[in-house]
């Protein structure tokens, strides 16, 4: 899947205790542009609850990489999506980076993907 500013090479998904957690490894990153990251693969309509990422290849000039988790829309009728930037220390480039981000959505509120409340009102 080609997105702007970055290409998603492979995605996972596994429950980690009370967390599902979604795991999307990014290639062909744009320093300091915007990726808009659809995370429809683990709950769509929820928010995660953190995002978190691992360099598994560093850039080729050896800079270190930043992320910042900028927004999310947790949409009711399609996919959520996250938005989010990297940029290399220093100046550097993001040039020959891949890493993996990880969505991680908060479970244990929620049966069958609604809330409590409306399970226990059926």
């Amino acid at each position: 899947m080609a997105l702007a500013n970055a290409t998603v090479d492979s995605t996972r998904i596994w429950s980690e205790g009370q967390l599902v957690v979604l795991e999307k490894t990014l290639s062909g990153l744009t320093g300091g542009a915007l990726v808009t990251l659809p995370v429809s693969d683990a709950y769509t309509k929820a928010a995660p609850h953190r995002v978190d990422f691992t360099v598994t290849t560093k850039p080729t000039d050896g800079s270190d990489v930043y992320m910042s988790w900028e927004s999310t829309v947790a949409n009711t009728e399609s996919d959520s999506e996250i938005d989010l930037r990297f940029k290399a220390g220093g100046g550097g480039s993001l040039t020959g980076c891949v890493l993996k981000v990880y969505a991680k959505f908060v479970t244990s509120g929620q049966q069958g993907r609604q809330s409590i409340a409306a399970d226990n009102n059926t």
